[in-house]
C-alpha cells in the first residue's frame, strides 16, 4: 500500500479512499486512521487538497473581494451574483463547481445559497455561516452539512427557512461582521451555527504592489483605497504581517467573545465548531462557552467511523471523501458535521452547552 503521507506521491480518489480505510471489499471494519506526529484524516485530506488545486484557490482567493467593508450591508458572493459560474470560459476546470445550474435549490437574491431573507418568521429562525465550507463549494446545496442540519431540524419542528449566509474565503472576522450585519437588518435568530475556518485568514492587497498607499492620503483618500484594493486572503510566512498574525488571535478570541456575550444576552443559542485542527486546538483553550471541538483524539475516531459507515452505505456517491471541486470535503464529512450538531442541538437546553458522549456512531 502507498504511503498516505508521501506529499510527492499523487493519488487516484479510490487509491486515498484505499489507503485512508486500509480497504479490503471482504469483511470491512472500521479501524482508527495510522497517525503519524499527530497526522489524522483532516490533515491527509488538507494535504491532498493542497496537491491538487493549489493554484486555483490562489486565484478564487484574488477574485473574492472585500466588499462594502465599511458598510452594515449585507453583501453576498461575487461569483454567485455575477454568474461567473455560467461562462466556463472565465474558469478553470477546478472552479466550475462553484455553484451548479443543475443544483435543484435557487440561491436568494442577496447572492446566498439561502432562501429570500426575511423579518418576519413563523417557526424557528435559524442562521448558518461559514466560509466556502458552510457555503459547500463542491457539493450540492442539499449536501451541505448547514442544509442537513437544517432538514434534520425541521423534521420535528417548525422552521422558518434555510438561511446560510456562508460564503468562500471568509474569515473568522467576516463570519462574526456578517452575522451582526445579519442581525441588524433581519433581526436576532433563534440559534446561530457557525464553523470556523483557518486562524490565518485575514485581508490582503489587491496587488503585490503597495503604489496606492505610498503616497500621502487624507481620512477620505485612505477610506476609498481601502474600500477599492483589498480582498479575502491567507497570511502568508515571511511577510510583514505574519510577524503580527498571533495578534490577530487576541482579535478573533475577542470578536467570538462580542459575539457569545450578545447571543446569552438576547437568548440566542449559539454554536461554534471548526474543521481546522489548528483552530479547534486554539479555541478550545480560550474561554468560550459554546466551542463545540472537534478534532480531539475522541472526536476524530467518531468522525473518522461516521465517514467510514456513510461511504460504505453510499458505494454509489463519488465524492464522500473530496468534493467534485478536489478541494473541499466531500459529502461524507457534510453528514457527519450535520449529526455530531443535531445531536448537540437535541441535548442542548441552554446557552452553555453540554458537550454529548457520542454524536456520529452511525452513518444511515
Amino acid at each position: 500500500m502507498k504511503d498516505q503521507f508521501d506529499p510527492n506521491e499523487i493519488r487516484t480518489e479510490e487509491e486515498m479512499y484505499d489507503n485512508l480505510f486500509n480497504y479490503n471489499e471482504k469483511n470491512r471494519n472500521y479501524q482508527p486512521l495510522p497517525k503519524q506526529d499527530g497526522v489524522n484524516l483532516y490533515e491527509t485530506l488538507n494535504s491532498e487538497f493542497t496537491k491538487t488545486a493549489k493554484q486555483s484557490y490562489k486565484t478564487l482567493l484574488q477574485n473574492e473581494k472585500v466588499e462594502l467593508p465599511f458598510s452594515r450591508q449585507l453583501t453576498g458572493w461575487n461569483n454567485l451574483i455575477e454568474g461567473l459560474y455560467r461562462d466556463s470560459k472565465k474558469l478553470d476546470d477546478s472552479q466550475l463547481w462553484v455553484d451548479f445550474p443543475e443544483d435543484d435549490f435557487v440561491p436568494n437574491r442577496q447572492g446566498f445559497r439561502a432562501d429570500e431573507f426575511k423579518k418576519d418568521h413563523e417557526g424557528k429562525h435559524i442562521l448558518f455561516n461559514g466560509c466556502s465550507v458552510t457555503y459547500g463549494q463542491g457539493l450540492y446545496t442539499n449536501e451541505t452539512w448547514s442544509y442537513l442540519l437544517y432538514k434534520m431540524i425541521s423534521e420535528n419542528e417548525k422552521v422558518s427557512g434555510y438561511y446560510n449566509i456562508g460564503t468562500p474565503g471568509k474569515s473568522i472576522f467576516d463570519i462574526v461582521a456578517s452575522t451582526f450585519k445579519y442581525i441588524d437588518k433581519y433581526g436576532n435568530p433563534d440559534e446561530i451555527f457557525l464553523d470556523l475556518p483557518d486562524l490565518n485568514r485575514f485581508y490582503a492587497l489587491n496587488s503585490d504592489s503597495t503604489a496606492e498607499f505610498d503616497k500621502p492620503m487624507g481620512p477620505g483618500d485612505t477610506f476609498y483605497a481601502l474600500n477599492d484594493n483589498y480582498r479575502h486572503s491567507i497570511v502568508k510566512q515571511d511577510t510583514t504581517l505574519s510577524v503580527f498574525v498571533h495578534t490577530l488571535y487576541i482579535y478573533m478570541y475577542q470578536y467570538l467573545m462580542f459575539l457569545e456575550v450578545y447571543c446569552k444576552s438576547n437568548n440566542i443559542k449559539l454554536y461554534l465548531f471548526s474543521y481546522v485542527r489548528g483552530t479547534d486546538a486554539f479555541f478550545r483553550l480560550c474561554n468560550l462557552d459554546n466551542y463545540i471541538v472537534t478534532t480531539d483524539i475522541e472526536q476524530m475516531q467518531e468522525i473518522e467511523e461516521g465517514v467510514f459507515n456513510y461511504t460504505e452505505s453510499h458505494k454509489d456517491d463519488k465524492y464522500t471523501m473530496i468534493a467534485r471541486d478536489g478541494r473541499h470535503y466531500g459529502t461524507a464529512f457534510h453528514y457527519v458535521w450535520a449529526k455530531m450538531l443535531y445531536n448537540i442541538y437535541k441535548g442542548k437546553t441552554d446557552v452553555n452547552w453540554a458537550r454529548p458522549s457520542s454524536a456520529f456512531r452511525s452513518g444511515k
